[in-house]
């Protein structure tokens, strides 16, 4: 076991009265290391530029993306954030979508005006 790791595995239960009432079965343990679970980290990469889409949308609810590199089923989503600015005289409107892409991965999705894009993905 690596220094500053922590054993992961099948729980059983102890016959104790004091601390902790359960341990990991033996022969089960892994390890992780303890910074990977005090620090999670997501990267995010931004396409330059980004990726045109076309969006399936039915009753309010994401459900296809086509782009030119890859199409697929929308898993799942959070949103929609919306943003908007007024630097003098140009304005822009946004919404914003994280989707799970069914064996794709998870991206951002933006519409402005009626166009749709890919502005990233989470790796």
């Amino acid at each position: 076991s690596e220094p500053g790791a922590v054993a992961t595995g099948s729980p059983r239960s102890l016959e104790s009265i004091k601390g902790n009432p359960v341990a990991t079965a033996p022969g089960s343990d892994s390890c992780i290391p303890q910074s990977a679970i005090r620090n999670p980290v997501i990267a995010f990469s931004y396409f330059n530029p980004p990726i045109p889409a076309e969006v399936l949308v039915r009753e309010s609810k994401l459900l296809f993306i086509r782009t030119r590199f890859f199409s697929g089923h929308v898993v799942e989503y959070s949103g929609v954030w919306k943003a908007n600015s007024k630097w003098w005289d140009s304005s822009w409107k946004t919404q914003e979508w994280d989707i799970e892409i069914e064996n794709h991965g998870v991206y951002r999705l933006c519409k402005v005006g009626n166009d749709w894009f890919l502005a990233g993905e989470y790796d």
